[in-house]
Protein backbone atom coordinates (compact mmCIF):
# COMPACT_ATOMS: atom_id res chain seq x y z
CA UNK A 1 0.00 0.00 0.00
CA UNK A 2 0.83 3.65 -0.81
CA UNK A 3 1.99 5.32 1.93
CA UNK A 4 1.79 9.50 1.76
CA UNK A 5 4.45 11.86 3.15
CA UNK A 6 4.18 12.35 6.57
CA UNK A 7 4.89 16.09 6.55
CA UNK A 8 1.54 16.70 4.31
CA UNK A 9 -0.20 14.60 6.90
CA UNK A 10 0.60 16.86 9.69
CA UNK A 11 0.12 20.05 7.80
CA UNK A 12 -3.42 19.64 6.59
CA UNK A 13 -4.90 19.69 10.12
CA UNK A 14 -2.54 22.48 11.14
CA UNK A 15 -3.52 25.09 7.61
CA UNK A 16 -7.35 24.25 8.63
CA UNK A 17 -7.12 25.24 11.74
CA UNK A 18 -5.10 28.35 11.23
CA UNK A 19 -7.97 29.38 8.50
CA UNK A 20 -10.64 28.42 10.95
CA UNK A 21 -9.13 30.54 13.80
CA UNK A 22 -8.70 33.40 11.42
CA UNK A 23 -12.31 33.42 9.88
CA UNK A 24 -13.71 33.66 13.81
CA UNK A 25 -11.17 36.23 14.54
CA UNK A 26 -12.53 38.37 12.11
CA UNK A 27 -16.10 37.64 12.58
CA UNK A 28 -15.30 38.64 16.01
CA UNK A 29 -14.13 41.56 14.81
CA UNK A 30 -16.06 43.08 12.17
CA UNK A 31 -18.95 42.67 14.54
CA UNK A 32 -17.36 44.80 17.37
CA UNK A 33 -17.17 47.27 15.39
CA UNK A 34 -20.52 47.39 14.11
CA UNK A 35 -19.55 46.31 10.27
CA UNK A 36 -22.14 43.85 10.28
CA UNK A 37 -24.79 46.75 10.26
CA UNK A 38 -26.60 45.23 13.32
CA UNK A 39 -29.86 46.90 13.87
CA UNK A 40 -29.94 49.61 15.86
CA UNK A 41 -32.32 49.54 19.11
CA UNK A 42 -35.93 50.75 18.10
CA UNK A 43 -36.73 54.00 20.00
CA UNK A 44 -39.53 53.42 22.60
CA UNK A 45 -42.41 55.69 21.52
CA UNK A 46 -42.93 58.80 23.43
CA UNK A 47 -45.99 58.32 25.93
CA UNK A 48 -49.17 59.74 25.06
CA UNK A 49 -52.90 60.38 26.50
CA UNK A 50 -55.89 60.83 24.43
CA UNK A 51 -57.93 63.78 23.86
CA UNK A 52 -61.95 63.45 23.55
CA UNK A 53 -62.69 67.07 22.81
CA UNK A 54 -61.03 70.43 20.85
CA UNK A 55 -64.36 73.26 21.58
CA UNK A 56 -63.48 76.96 21.61
CA UNK A 57 -65.32 79.45 23.34
CA UNK A 58 -65.00 83.04 21.34
CA UNK A 59 -61.15 83.06 21.20
CA UNK A 60 -60.71 80.69 24.30
CA UNK A 61 -59.52 76.90 22.97
CA UNK A 62 -60.48 73.67 25.65
CA UNK A 63 -58.88 70.94 25.56
CA UNK A 64 -60.45 68.01 27.30
CA UNK A 65 -60.09 64.74 28.67
CA UNK A 66 -63.87 64.27 28.89
CA UNK A 67 -66.10 65.95 26.44
CA UNK A 68 -69.47 64.01 26.99
CA UNK A 69 -73.03 65.92 27.19
CA UNK A 70 -72.90 65.20 31.00
CA UNK A 71 -69.46 65.95 31.80
CA UNK A 72 -66.37 68.07 30.39
CA UNK A 73 -63.17 68.06 32.19
CA UNK A 74 -59.97 69.91 31.13
CA UNK A 75 -56.40 69.11 30.92
CA UNK A 76 -55.09 71.04 34.24
CA UNK A 77 -52.40 71.87 32.17
CA UNK A 78 -51.01 72.68 28.68
CA UNK A 79 -47.75 72.91 27.30
CA UNK A 80 -46.87 73.81 23.11
CA UNK A 81 -43.95 72.49 22.30
CA UNK A 82 -41.62 73.57 18.98
CA UNK A 83 -38.47 71.18 18.35
CA UNK A 84 -38.94 69.78 21.91
CA UNK A 85 -38.52 73.33 23.27
CA UNK A 86 -41.44 74.95 25.92
CA UNK A 87 -42.73 77.83 24.06
CA UNK A 88 -46.02 78.46 25.61
CA UNK A 89 -47.67 77.14 29.30
CA UNK A 90 -51.39 77.08 29.94
CA UNK A 91 -52.64 76.39 33.05
CA UNK A 92 -56.46 75.29 33.45
CA UNK A 93 -59.12 77.58 34.86
CA UNK A 94 -62.78 76.83 36.14
CA UNK A 95 -63.87 79.13 33.77
CA UNK A 96 -64.19 78.71 29.91
CA UNK A 97 -62.84 82.42 28.88
CA UNK A 98 -59.68 81.49 30.53
CA UNK A 99 -58.70 79.21 28.37
CA UNK A 100 -56.15 78.72 26.16
CA UNK A 101 -56.02 82.32 24.92
CA UNK A 102 -55.54 82.01 21.23
CA UNK A 103 -55.16 85.38 20.25
CA UNK A 104 -52.25 85.50 23.19
CA UNK A 105 -50.49 82.53 21.31
CA UNK A 106 -47.27 84.03 19.01
CA UNK A 107 -47.56 82.44 15.02
CA UNK A 108 -46.09 79.06 14.23
CA UNK A 109 -46.45 75.40 14.92
CA UNK A 110 -46.51 73.32 17.74
CA UNK A 111 -47.17 70.11 19.43
CA UNK A 112 -49.40 69.67 22.53
CA UNK A 113 -48.05 68.16 25.71
CA UNK A 114 -49.58 67.80 29.10
CA UNK A 115 -46.36 67.21 31.05
CA UNK A 116 -44.20 64.56 29.20
CA UNK A 117 -47.31 62.84 27.52
CA UNK A 118 -47.94 64.12 23.98
CA UNK A 119 -51.29 64.39 23.26
CA UNK A 120 -52.98 62.59 20.54
CA UNK A 121 -56.31 62.81 18.69
CA UNK A 122 -58.35 59.83 17.21
CA UNK A 123 -58.48 60.04 13.32
CA UNK A 124 -62.29 60.65 13.72
CA UNK A 125 -62.05 63.31 16.21
CA UNK A 126 -63.10 66.26 14.74
CA UNK A 127 -60.49 68.95 15.08
CA UNK A 128 -61.94 73.14 14.64
CA UNK A 129 -60.12 75.84 12.87
CA UNK A 130 -61.15 79.49 13.07
CA UNK A 131 -60.21 83.01 13.55
CA UNK A 132 -59.17 85.39 16.42
CA UNK A 133 -60.76 88.86 16.65
CA UNK A 134 -58.96 91.84 14.81
CA UNK A 135 -56.43 93.59 16.61
CA UNK A 136 -54.31 96.07 14.81
CA UNK A 137 -55.80 95.34 11.63
CA UNK A 138 -54.52 91.48 12.05
CA UNK A 139 -56.34 88.19 12.76
CA UNK A 140 -54.55 84.47 13.82
CA UNK A 141 -55.96 82.41 11.12
CA UNK A 142 -55.84 79.13 14.07
CA UNK A 143 -56.05 75.26 13.17
CA UNK A 144 -55.56 72.49 15.28
CA UNK A 145 -54.99 69.34 13.27
CA UNK A 146 -53.62 65.35 13.91
CA UNK A 147 -50.28 64.39 12.59
CA UNK A 148 -50.86 61.58 10.39
CA UNK A 149 -47.32 59.79 11.68
CA UNK A 150 -47.91 59.64 14.99
CA UNK A 151 -51.57 60.75 15.47
CA UNK A 152 -50.08 64.13 17.70
CA UNK A 153 -52.36 67.40 18.46
CA UNK A 154 -51.05 70.02 16.76
CA UNK A 155 -51.88 73.50 16.63
CA UNK A 156 -50.79 75.97 14.02
CA UNK A 157 -51.18 79.81 13.88
CA UNK A 158 -50.65 82.55 10.53
CA UNK A 159 -51.09 85.89 10.86
CA UNK A 160 -53.73 87.09 8.46
CA UNK A 161 -54.35 90.78 7.27
CA UNK A 162 -58.14 90.38 6.23
CA UNK A 163 -60.70 87.65 7.17
CA UNK A 164 -62.58 85.88 4.64
CA UNK A 165 -66.03 87.80 3.71
CA UNK A 166 -68.26 85.46 5.83
CA UNK A 167 -66.39 85.46 8.96
CA UNK A 168 -66.86 88.31 11.66
CA UNK A 169 -65.42 89.52 15.12
CA UNK A 170 -68.45 90.43 16.45
CA UNK A 171 -72.24 89.65 16.32
CA UNK A 172 -75.06 91.81 17.24
CA UNK A 173 -77.98 90.38 18.47
CA UNK A 174 -80.85 92.97 18.22
CA UNK A 175 -83.21 91.65 20.69
CA UNK A 176 -86.95 91.14 19.41
CA UNK A 177 -88.26 92.83 16.04
CA UNK A 178 -91.31 91.45 13.54
CA UNK A 179 -94.80 91.33 15.07
CA UNK A 180 -92.64 90.83 18.93
CA UNK A 181 -92.11 94.49 20.10
CA UNK A 182 -90.55 93.33 23.28
CA UNK A 183 -91.39 95.68 26.45
CA UNK A 184 -92.76 99.09 26.07
CA UNK A 185 -93.41 102.21 28.46
CA UNK A 186 -94.03 106.35 28.20
CA UNK A 187 -93.67 106.40 24.36
CA UNK A 188 -90.90 103.59 23.73
CA UNK A 189 -91.25 100.17 22.05
CA UNK A 190 -88.37 98.12 22.86
CA UNK A 191 -87.63 96.26 19.40
CA UNK A 192 -87.28 99.72 17.62
CA UNK A 193 -84.98 101.02 20.70
CA UNK A 194 -82.58 97.79 20.47
CA UNK A 195 -82.61 98.33 16.68
CA UNK A 196 -81.86 101.77 17.20
CA UNK A 197 -78.49 101.15 20.28
CA UNK A 198 -77.60 98.03 18.07
CA UNK A 199 -76.91 100.48 14.64
CA UNK A 200 -74.92 102.69 16.87
CA UNK A 201 -73.54 99.63 18.46
CA UNK A 202 -71.81 98.51 15.33
CA UNK A 203 -70.61 102.21 14.39
CA UNK A 204 -68.47 102.02 17.68
CA UNK A 205 -67.39 98.64 17.14
CA UNK A 206 -66.24 99.54 13.21
CA UNK A 207 -64.33 102.42 14.45
CA UNK A 208 -62.18 99.82 16.31
CA UNK A 209 -61.56 98.20 13.33
CA UNK A 210 -63.70 95.44 13.68
CA UNK A 211 -66.19 93.46 11.46
CA UNK A 212 -69.55 93.45 12.99
CA UNK A 213 -72.62 92.07 11.50
CA UNK A 214 -76.05 92.50 13.12
CA UNK A 215 -78.91 90.26 13.60
CA UNK A 216 -81.65 92.32 11.89
CA UNK A 217 -81.29 96.03 10.29
CA UNK A 218 -84.64 96.95 10.08
CA UNK A 219 -88.08 96.25 11.89
CA UNK A 220 -88.20 92.46 10.43
CA UNK A 221 -86.48 89.53 10.86
CA UNK A 222 -84.62 87.48 8.62
CA UNK A 223 -86.17 84.22 8.08
CA UNK A 224 -89.83 85.86 8.64
CA UNK A 225 -92.70 84.77 10.56
CA UNK A 226 -90.55 80.88 10.78
CA UNK A 227 -87.93 82.91 12.16
CA UNK A 228 -89.91 84.98 14.95
CA UNK A 229 -91.32 81.75 16.25
CA UNK A 230 -88.78 79.70 16.54
CA UNK A 231 -84.89 81.19 16.66
CA UNK A 232 -82.79 78.21 15.28
CA UNK A 233 -84.39 77.82 11.72
CA UNK A 234 -82.22 79.14 8.99
CA UNK A 235 -81.56 82.66 8.66
CA UNK A 236 -82.88 83.12 13.07
CA UNK A 237 -80.98 84.39 15.41
CA UNK A 238 -78.94 81.17 16.40
CA UNK A 239 -78.33 79.90 12.86
CA UNK A 240 -76.88 83.67 12.17
CA UNK A 241 -74.29 84.03 15.02
CA UNK A 242 -72.96 80.60 14.17
CA UNK A 243 -72.94 81.02 10.37
CA UNK A 244 -70.72 84.30 11.24
CA UNK A 245 -68.57 82.77 12.91
CA UNK A 246 -68.19 85.66 15.63
CA UNK A 247 -66.07 85.73 18.56
CA UNK A 248 -68.38 87.55 20.28
CA UNK A 249 -72.14 88.41 20.50
CA UNK A 250 -73.65 91.47 22.79
CA UNK A 251 -77.10 91.11 22.79
CA UNK A 252 -79.28 94.02 22.84
CA UNK A 253 -82.42 94.83 24.88
CA UNK A 254 -84.07 96.91 27.27
CA UNK A 255 -86.04 95.58 30.55
CA UNK A 256 -89.35 95.48 32.26
CA UNK A 257 -90.50 94.78 35.46
CA UNK A 258 -90.15 97.82 38.09
CA UNK A 259 -86.37 98.01 38.54
CA UNK A 260 -84.26 100.92 37.79
CA UNK A 261 -80.77 100.69 35.61
CA UNK A 262 -78.89 98.28 33.75
CA UNK A 263 -78.40 94.79 34.21
CA UNK A 264 -75.48 92.84 32.58
CA UNK A 265 -75.84 88.97 31.52
CA UNK A 266 -72.94 86.30 31.21
CA UNK A 267 -72.67 82.34 31.11
CA UNK A 268 -72.65 80.66 34.68
CA UNK A 269 -69.09 79.31 33.13
CA UNK A 270 -67.27 81.93 32.36
CA UNK A 271 -65.81 84.99 34.49
CA UNK A 272 -67.68 87.92 35.45
CA UNK A 273 -64.44 90.06 32.93
CA UNK A 274 -66.69 91.12 30.51
CA UNK A 275 -69.14 92.41 32.33
CA UNK A 276 -67.00 93.93 35.36
CA UNK A 277 -65.28 95.64 32.34
CA UNK A 278 -68.35 96.98 30.65
CA UNK A 279 -70.21 97.97 34.36
CA UNK A 280 -67.19 99.66 34.95
CA UNK A 281 -67.83 102.25 31.63
CA UNK A 282 -71.25 102.10 32.05
CA UNK A 283 -71.22 103.50 35.89
CA UNK A 284 -68.97 106.19 34.84
CA UNK A 285 -71.13 107.66 32.48
CA UNK A 286 -73.34 108.37 35.50
CA UNK A 287 -75.39 105.74 35.11
CA UNK A 288 -76.25 102.95 37.48
CA UNK A 289 -76.73 99.22 38.11
CA UNK A 290 -79.99 97.25 38.78
CA UNK A 291 -79.29 94.37 41.59
CA UNK A 292 -82.97 93.20 41.89
CA UNK A 293 -82.66 90.56 39.02
CA UNK A 294 -82.69 86.86 39.52
CA UNK A 295 -79.16 85.25 38.94
CA UNK A 296 -77.64 88.70 40.98
CA UNK A 297 -73.81 87.65 41.29
CA UNK A 298 -72.31 91.40 41.74
CA UNK A 299 -73.54 95.03 41.44
CA UNK A 300 -75.33 94.23 37.76
CA UNK A 301 -74.11 91.44 37.16
CA UNK A 302 -76.07 88.57 36.70
CA UNK A 303 -75.44 84.88 35.76
CA UNK A 304 -78.66 83.02 35.38
CA UNK A 305 -78.60 78.92 35.15
CA UNK A 306 -81.46 76.44 34.73
CA UNK A 307 -80.59 74.81 38.09
CA UNK A 308 -83.03 72.95 39.43
CA UNK A 309 -85.05 72.83 35.96
CA UNK A 310 -82.35 70.09 34.47
CA UNK A 311 -80.19 67.90 35.67
CA UNK A 312 -77.64 69.21 33.92
CA UNK A 313 -76.90 72.90 34.30
CA UNK A 314 -77.12 75.63 32.13
CA UNK A 315 -77.39 79.33 31.25
CA UNK A 316 -81.37 80.04 31.36
CA UNK A 317 -80.96 82.77 28.58
CA UNK A 318 -81.16 80.70 25.27
CA UNK A 319 -78.92 83.06 23.78
CA UNK A 320 -76.17 82.75 25.88
CA UNK A 321 -76.59 78.99 26.33
CA UNK A 322 -77.44 77.99 22.52
CA UNK A 323 -74.41 80.74 20.89
CA UNK A 324 -72.15 79.33 22.62
CA UNK A 325 -70.99 75.91 21.51
CA UNK A 326 -70.37 72.47 23.13
CA UNK A 327 -68.35 74.01 25.45
CA UNK A 328 -71.78 75.35 27.09
CA UNK A 329 -73.76 71.92 25.79
CA UNK A 330 -76.68 73.80 23.30
CA UNK A 331 -79.25 71.09 23.23
CA UNK A 332 -81.87 72.87 20.76
CA UNK A 333 -79.71 74.64 18.10
CA UNK A 334 -77.51 71.27 17.11
CA UNK A 335 -80.91 69.42 16.19
CA UNK A 336 -81.04 71.83 13.35
CA UNK A 337 -77.90 71.51 11.70
CA UNK A 338 -77.77 68.05 10.95
CA UNK A 339 -75.89 68.99 7.64
CA UNK A 340 -73.08 69.98 9.76
CA UNK A 341 -73.07 68.57 13.51
CA UNK A 342 -69.25 69.58 14.16
CA UNK A 343 -70.42 73.46 13.88
CA UNK A 344 -71.00 73.80 17.39
CA UNK A 345 -67.69 73.29 18.27
CA UNK A 346 -67.16 76.65 18.06
CA UNK A 347 -69.16 78.96 19.92
CA UNK A 348 -69.32 82.60 21.11
CA UNK A 349 -68.89 84.13 24.52
CA UNK A 350 -72.44 86.21 24.89
CA UNK A 351 -73.30 89.39 26.93
CA UNK A 352 -76.73 90.22 27.25
CA UNK A 353 -77.50 93.68 27.82
CA UNK A 354 -80.11 95.59 29.81
CA UNK A 355 -79.93 98.99 29.35
CA UNK A 356 -82.91 100.38 31.20
CA UNK A 357 -86.46 99.76 32.66
CA UNK A 358 -89.20 100.91 29.88
CA UNK A 359 -91.80 100.92 32.84
CA UNK A 360 -89.93 103.68 34.56
CA UNK A 361 -90.64 106.87 33.65
CA UNK A 362 -87.07 108.27 35.67
CA UNK A 363 -85.25 105.52 32.95
CA UNK A 364 -87.22 106.26 30.09
CA UNK A 365 -85.84 109.70 30.26
CA UNK A 366 -82.42 108.92 31.41
CA UNK A 367 -82.41 106.53 28.02
CA UNK A 368 -83.81 109.21 26.01
CA UNK A 369 -81.02 111.97 26.98
CA UNK A 370 -78.24 109.78 27.03
CA UNK A 371 -78.57 106.48 25.06
CA UNK A 372 -75.58 107.47 22.60
CA UNK A 373 -73.35 107.89 25.59
CA UNK A 374 -74.19 104.32 27.40
CA UNK A 375 -73.86 102.63 24.06
CA UNK A 376 -70.63 104.12 23.77
CA UNK A 377 -69.81 103.05 27.26
CA UNK A 378 -70.76 99.36 26.13
CA UNK A 379 -67.94 99.59 22.84
CA UNK A 380 -65.30 101.02 25.58
CA UNK A 381 -65.83 98.50 28.19
CA UNK A 382 -65.54 95.79 25.82
CA UNK A 383 -62.57 96.77 23.56
CA UNK A 384 -61.49 96.90 27.64
CA UNK A 385 -62.55 93.51 27.61
CA UNK A 386 -60.96 92.56 24.53
CA UNK A 387 -57.22 93.91 25.14
CA UNK A 388 -57.90 95.91 21.70
CA UNK A 389 -54.82 98.24 22.42
CA UNK A 390 -52.47 95.40 22.63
Amino acid sequence: MKSFPKQKLQRAPFRLVLLMGLICTGFFLVSACGWLGRPAEPEPAPPTVSVEGVYVHGESALILQKASYAQKKLFPQIQLYQEDQVVYTWQAEETIDQGLLLWQIPEGDYLLRWGDLYLTAAEDLFLPEGYTLTRKGTNQHWRFYRQAETGFLGLTLETVTQLPQDVYDVFIDVGHGGTDPGASGHGLVEAEQNRMAALYLEEQLTALGLKVTLSRRGPDLPGGEAAEQNPYVPNARIDQAYRSQAKYILSSHLNAGGGSGFQLYTSFRTSTAWGTAVRQQLLETGWHGDDGGLGWVDHALYKRTSAGRTIVPRDYYFIIRETGGYALSPYTYRIFRPDDPEALAVGAETLLLEYAFLDNQADCEYWNQNWKTLVEAVAAGSADYWQLSH
